[in-house]
């Protein structure tokens, strides 16, 4: 059985695709979901799982009456399944002969102990919650959850190389490519072009670790909008910030800021967005953002992209700063209203390639190259 090699720095790293494909599985995935917007990422393994002919349920393992909201947005087809201790896990997993458990988070404190307790080195999969650009390598790579995961999905040869560093095996990770940005591109592929709408994707960490201030530039920012929304009343703007700071907006909070921020939302012209990240970056001409993984994921249009970043602003990795210098910086308040009234230039095909070459996904599925990995049955005659 071959090993496929992944180049990386000059270097290979061995990753065993069909490590485990032996016997086949049943045809049952489970996705531990949480109230959280990265629930999207469950919704496209959902997808692409159902394309395959493989059977899917959604677990809330937390009780928050905030995920069946957001699963029955997001996920209105898949069946959700509460499980309330280690006994209803265990009896689940047994009844369904699930493949894997994908969880949404691998933080530990998102779910209860007994379910990590139950699907550690047995059931646990992860495909990540975003596109690493961050420098936050032990958050990212070196937790336990990473250790003990039976399946790793990288989203591209440095993930992998990453995971590897940090003490994950060799044959747990399988280089399949991200599920939703497989999902954007595909849907990209056949999507119509979009008028002049800009997406304006305020963070809102004010810290980060060492650095004194974190990624958000939105009270420098904000005034900016709003002064461009008002005196360009025929353009369009969707507003899709930050969870935290939407609460903050939405609870009229005393933050500095707030106030001009509804006062922004209120114009005829700006949107609030309702829609997941896909269908706002399908339906924006240009992003501007001093989010983080929002970058990586628009970049594979090859459309404008303005980041806000100054010189407190914490560094990215070495795929986000390779997508940054292909991207328009902008430091000041002048800077974010020239871009902004500037016209929207056609799609970079440097930024298109670079995207392509960072973090690559194949013509089939992430899903579909997991369940070859994991020797699960699909329907022959199914999607990619």
């Amino acid at each position: 059985m071959r090993e496929t090699k992944i180049r990386h720095e000059h270097r290979e790293i061995l990753v065993h695709p069909m490590r485990f494909a032996i016997q086949h599985r049943s045809a049952h995935i489970c996705l531990a979901a949480l109230p959280l917007a990265t629930i999207e990422h469950h919704a496209a393994i959902a997808h692409q799982a159902g394309a395959l002919g493989l059977e899917c349920c959604v677990l809330d393992a937390t009780g928050d009456p905030g995920t069946a909201e957001m699963t029955g947005k997001l996920l209105p087809d898949v069946l959700l399944h509460s499980v309330e201790s280690r006994e209803d896990i265990r009896a689940h997993l047994r009844h369904s002969r699930s493949a894997a458990v994908f969880v949404q988070s691998p933080y530990p404190e998102h779910y209860p102990e007994w379910l990590w307790t139950e699907i550690y080195d047995r059931h646990l999969a992860y495909a990540g919650y975003g596109l690493n650009l961050s420098t936050w390598e032990q958050g990212l790579y070196g937790l336990e959850t990473f250790a003990r995961a039976r399946y790793l999905l990288a989203d591209s040869p440095f993930v992998a190389q990453k995971y590897l560093e940090h003490g994950a095996k060799r044959r747990q990770i399988l280089l399949a490519g991200n599920p939703l940005l497989w999902e954007l591109r595909n849907r990209l592929s056949s999507h119509r072009e979009t008028d002049d709408t800009v997406l304006w994707a305020p963070h809102w960490t004010s810290t980060w670790f060492e650095n004194a201030r974190g990624f958000a530039r939105w009270r420098e920012t904000v005034d900016v909008m709003l002064s461009h929304a008002t005196n360009q009343p025929s353009s369009q703007m969707t507003v899709r910030p930050h969870p935290l700071l939407r609460k903050a907006v939405e609870s009229a909070a005393t933050e500095p800021g707030i106030e001009v921020f509804q006062q922004l939302l209120a114009l005829p012209n700006v949107t609030l967005s309702e829609n997941s990240m896909v269908d706002d970056i399908l339906g924006a001409s240009r992003l501007l953002t001093d989010g983080v993984s929002i970058i990586a994921y628009f970049a594979t249009t090859g459309r404008p992209l303005g980041v806000i970043r100054d010189q407190d602003s914490p560094r990215f990795n070495e795929n986000g700063e390779a997508i940054c210098a292909e991207t328009r910086m902008l430091a000041d308040a002048d800077e974010i209203a020239a871009w902004l009234s500037a016209a929207p230039a056609p799609p970079d095909p440097k930024l298109l390639e670079l995207s392509h070459r960072l973090h690559p996904t194949e013509s089939e599925s992430p899903i579909r190259l997991w369940a070859r990995h994991a020797g699960v049955r699909v329907d022959p005659r199914g999607g990619r």
